[in-house]
């Protein structure tokens, strides 16, 4: 079998609540001794309410939280204690909103090309002009508007900017922490359709985090759902969305608005869950010590 370009085993990652009464500081545990991959090309829905733990998993991944145990590989290479400035840049995220993930004070033209002064020979310097007007077109915005800054474009002007961010440094895998849900419902789906094509036309690997069920599924080949820090359940998404297994997947897709009125309802039934505080303290399945 070949080995997938991203493997999380049995990642936990924790927070130290603030002191109570007695003075005592409880562990919250975000991630919970996750188990994920992400296979070359592969586009991977990562579903959850807010607070399941979705986000801090993505940070976690990139670097951007330490993990207490567990391993996160790429490519082969442990990375969980850090990445390497050559591995570094195979992996870019795109963030929740749009405006606050651009510097304000900078240009289109100097968001995009950021990363080339921090990677040195990906572009030439004399050619930066050339290839972020390439980028802009890549992903939908006029070139002309490289000489401006993010509060004079729109949210999903700033959105595609963020993603010709991304992608400037040729990754090999996009992480997505709910790239979509802060936009109108048509920006949606123009920047699904865009993701979308990009995965085709330059081979991205995803992984796509989202709150919104029609939106995983719509990009996915594969989701995993998180619940309490937890992968509760993983499947071909054709497969989990139709016969889904765990009481929380069918809680979720039971709650899910439909907006054909005379659709058939689900054929499973949702059981009530039991909702556990992800507290160390309070879980028989306490992280490892470090």
């Amino acid at each position: 079998m070949t080995e997938p370009l991203l493997s999380v085993r049995e990642v936990w990652t924790t927070f130290k609540a603030p002191r109570g009464k007695g003075g005592r500081r409880q562990e919250i545990q975000a991630v919970a001794g996750v188990d994920l991959t992400v296979a070359e090309g592969e586009t991977v829905g990562l579903v959850g309410e807010s607070g399941s733990g979705k986000s801090t998993l993505a940070r976690t991944i990139v670097g951007l939280e330490r993990a207490r145990s567990g391993t996160v590989t790429f490519a082969g290479t442990d990375v969980t204690t850090g990445w390497s400035r050559r591995l570094r840049r195979d992996v870019q995220m795109v963030f929740q909103d749009p405006r606050s993930s651009l510097n304000p004070r900078m240009t289109v033209r100097d968001i995009v090309a950021e990363g080339w002064r921090a990677h040195p020979g990906l572009v030439r310097p004399g050619g930066h002009d050339a290839e972020v007007a390439h980028l802009l077109e890549q992903v939908g915005v006029d070139p002309a508007l490289a000489g401006r800054r993010p509060a004079e474009l729109s949210g999903g002007q700033c959105q595609r900017v963020a993603i010709a961010r991304a992608l400037a440094l040729r990754p090999r895998l996009l992480v997505c922490d709910e790239a979509v849900s802060a936009l109108d419902v048509s920006v949606q789906a123009q920047i699904l359709a865009l993701l979308a094509r990009l995965r085709e036309e330059l081979g991205l690997a995803m992984l796509f985090i989202s709150h919104d069920l029609g939106v995983v599924r719509q990009l996915s080949d594969r989701v995993a759902v998180m619940y309490l820090g937890k992968i509760v359940e993983t499947g071909p998404a054709e497969q989990l969305y139709s016969s889904p297994e765990h009481p929380y997947t069918q809680t979720l897709l039971a709650s899910a608005l439909e907006l054909d009125p005379d659709a058939t309802p689900p054929a499973f039934a949702a059981e009530p869950l039991e909702t556990t505080p992800s507290r160390s303290e309070d879980r028989t399945d306490a992280a490892p010590s470090a």
